[in-house]
């Protein structure tokens, strides 16, 4: 009989695999591995199992595998390091849209997904998929390990983990044969190869930025620790700072002096960049206008690298703080702003008198998640720099609307401090599932929706005009017609409906919260 390779029965060599899966977890443990975030399923047993045995990990289980992922975005986000694990078949597919989020905003996660014996791959199988560069592009770099392989396997992962790009998620897929259990073995022990240090590229001559000029802060911006550079340079170049919320430097304190609510009416001498492309439309307009005068614009950080308007556009990198301080002028001049000059909106809708009251009534050492869409504008416009806790985060690198529950409770969980998220009542719709890891988590967490029937920022798309207004409702607003606080109240989260003139009652109803709750801003037509 020909060999047919292998087959579905039990096979030998169960103590060589589970030596290669405590050796695997040894590895990412010495890479900086902190917590595992396991989606159940058989296949993945023997790796739980590994996990499990390891005092130096955090596991936290969670069923649905696209809450997971973006829980582990949380925790990355919170300086954590989060594996995730997931058994075969299409298990993996659906941690897709946070790697989606991962890649544009340079936080990298570790994949590890069990799978059947390499080869059964086109077998039919039961629970089989190729999982083989499954998720590029968004993740770079995938190896396949052979567990029962032995130290040259282990060998071989610890070079790769050695050679890992910072910010570069990875994918490790498993195989994996019966038995599906841990069984007695000795630890394959497998040191970390070290690598010598990059050498930080070379600072920028100061003489790139001169005159007076503008620097733009939109999401991420607070990824490094660079709020008194950035003061300093402000300060000592005479210059204006436009912050997002999302950026966490909004209402830094020490920032406060310095910062414009609205592009400048004259024309700025340079622009400097930090974080994400911004997302007011007026600061995007200014930035088409001055890149077509000719204003050089400049990219600083890991977010900034990217220009839109010019592939070619000089960007500089290495630590923010470091080259704020080299693009320093000496300070033999020095220019300050007196706050703010622009006035915000007024009368304030509805809708921002309701944020201005959340923002008024959080605690300022708490963290606010802002979700994508409406929810990050709104905030933006209704409240003042200053007027909100400094910390401040948004998924905004692929600007999807999913998954921002689960990232807030990845942020309580790796942060250990109290978080308030945000969002729209489609983005709720998006991330029901997820309103059990705000019932099941141990650090508050206190959900706020903005419940105006759907999606309504494609109201303003110049096609809501032209379409017939039911066609429009049914394709792009989309309203689910939910009773919020009743999906809410199924995971027993106290809630709370809270009407435009009901506003200032909203901070004694929080205070009162000890833990997790649920608040509904019911902006539909009354």
């Amino acid at each position: 009989m020909p060999n047919r390779g292998c087959t579905l029965r039990d096979r030998p060599g169960s103590q060589a695999q589970s030596s290669g899966v405590r050796g695997l977890l040894d590895l990412l443990i010495q890479w900086g591995l902190t917590d595992c975030v396991v989606s159940p399923g058989s296949r993945s047993t023997p790796l739980v199992m590994a996990a499990l045995e390891r005092a130096e990990l955090t596991l936290h289980p969670i069923a649905d595998e696209r809450a997971a992922a973006f829980f582990a975005l949380g925790l990355r986000q919170a300086g954590k390091r989060p594996g995730l694990i997931a058994t075969s078949g299409s298990a993996p597919c659906h941690w897709h849209p946070a790697l989606v989020e991962a890649k544009a905003s340079h936080l990298d996660l570790v994949l590890i997904s069990a799978d059947r014996p390499s080869d059964l791959r086109h077998r039919g199988a039961p629970q089989s998929a190729d999982h083989r560069d499954l998720f590029r592009p968004q993740v770079e770099t995938f190896i396949e390990f052979e567990a029962k392989k032995g130290a040259a396997e282990l060998q071989r992962l610890g070079c790769l983990l050695a050679d890992q790009e910072a910010g570069a998620s990875l994918h490790i897929n498993v195989p994996l044969a019966k038995p599906l259990t841990l069984q007695p073995a000795p630890s394959l022990e497998t040191p970390l190869p070290t690598r010598e240090p990059l050498s930080p590229p070379s600072l920028p001559h100061r003489a790139l930025l001169e005159g007076s000029g503008l620097v733009i802060a939109g999401g991420r911006a607070h990824r490094e620790d660079c709020v008194d550079e950035l003061a300093t340079f402000l300060q000592s170049t005479g210059s204006t700072l436009l912050a997002e919320s999302a950026s966490g430097l909004r209402h830094h304190p020490s920032l406060r002096a310095f910062q414009e609510l609205t592009p400048p009416d004259a024309t700025p001498s340079w622009v400097l960049r930090l974080g994400h492309w911004p997302t007011a439309p007026t600061w995007r307009r200014a930035l088409v206008e001055w890149a077509d005068a000719g204003v050089p614009i400049f990219g600083l950080g890991r977010e900034a690298q990217n220009n839109p308007l010019d592939p070619e556009a000089a960007a500089l990198g290495g630590p923010v703080a470091a080259q704020l301080v080299a693009l320093c002028p000496p300070a033999n001049e020095l220019r300050t702003y007196l706050g703010p000059v622009r006035p915000l909106s007024s009368p304030a809708t509805d809708e921002e008198q309701l944020i201005q009251h959340l923002a008024g009534a959080l605690p300022l050492d708490s963290i606010v998640v802002l979700g994508n869409s409406l929810s990050v504008r709104r905030f933006d416009e209704a409240v003042r720099p200053g007027h909100a806790p400094t910390d401040i985060y948004g998924n905004r690198g692929a600007c999807g609307i999913d998954g921002q529950l689960a990232f807030s409770a990845g942020m309580a969980a790796g942060t250990g401090r109290k978080v308030t998220c945000l969002l729209g009542d489609l983005s709720l719709f998006h991330d029901l599932n997820s309103l059990r890891l705000i019932q099941e988590s141990e650090v508050p967490i206190c959900v706020v929706v903005i419940n105006n029937d759907g999606g309504r920022i494609f109201d303003q798309l110049p096609a809501a005009k032209l379409i017939d207004p039911l066609d429009h409702e049914r394709f792009f607003a989309t309203p689910q017609h939910l009773d919020l606080c009743a999906a809410a109240a199924l995971f027993g989260l106290p809630t709370r409906r809270v009407l435009p003139h009901q506003g200032p009652g909203l901070k004694a109803w929080l205070e009162d919260q000890a833990g997790s709750c649920f608040v509904e801003f019911d902006l539909r037509a009354q």
